[in-house]
């Protein structure tokens, strides 16, 4: 497949979802914002001379796609049950959602010195520890968004999510002190699955409970 035919297809696609999502979709307006966003983001914003070049100008250009991706998911729930847009608890959905994948993005490009190559890392142009550290504050405004949203379905709950990130927290002190230990980025996913699950297992028993 060439690049001309892989344009072909992925404009096909494109059109095809439009098409669905404004036929059977309840928030249309935001899937066009997502998509454009997209759009801009292929094309590097028009600016891939600097952003190419710059791994932290990547991130903050792109890595807001899962933003727009979490407002298309939320939007959908909120026009259905005509819900309050613009309120707390949308808002921290929102952000409870697209932490995840900024700690990850960024913890996946951080090694030991040892291990570094020509390949560019957060850890090669800021350290490893300034890159951590970074991760372990992300991690815990995210976990505190994680609170305020369970706090009043399962105090339990509140526990394990508590525990789950004491624990990943203690793995980026280790990682600190001996960053050939382990590809910090494991932990990191261990850590996000448990979350995630834990997040998803509270709604479903405060689901069943209240019915």
């Amino acid at each position: 497949m060439t690049k001309k035919d892989l344009g072909i297809f992925i404009t096909i696609l494109i059109a095809i979802t439009l098409v669905l999502n404004f036929i059977y979709m309840n928030n249309f307006l935001f899937c066009v914002l997502l998509y454009t966003y997209g759009s801009f983001m292929a094309v590097w914003f028009f600016q891939k001379h600097k952003i190419a070049k710059s791994l932290p100008l990547a991130l903050v250009t792109h890595n807001p796609v899962q933003i727009f991706i979490n407002l298309y998911i939320v939007s959908f729930t909120v026009i259905k049950y005509q819900l309050p847009f613009f309120d707390l608890t949308n808002m921290l959905a929102l952000l409870t959602l697209y932490f995840p994948a900024l700690i990850w993005e960024v913890s996946r490009k951080i090694k030991a010195p040892e291990q570094e190559t020509e390949y560019v890392t957060y850890s090669k142009l800021f350290g490893y520890k300034k890159a951590v550290n970074f991760v372990f504050i992300v991690t815990w405004i995210d976990i505190f968004t994680n609170f305020a949203l369970v706090w009043n379905l399962n105090k339990w709950s509140v526990l394990a999510l508590l525990l789950n990130v004491l624990w990943c927290s203690w793995k980026f002190v280790e990682f600190k002190k001996n960053p050939t230990k382990y590809k910090i980025v494991t932990k990191v996913e261990m850590y996000t699955y448990i979350q995630e699950s834990l997040m998803i297992l509270t709604i479903i028993l405060y689901i069943i409970m209240h019915r």
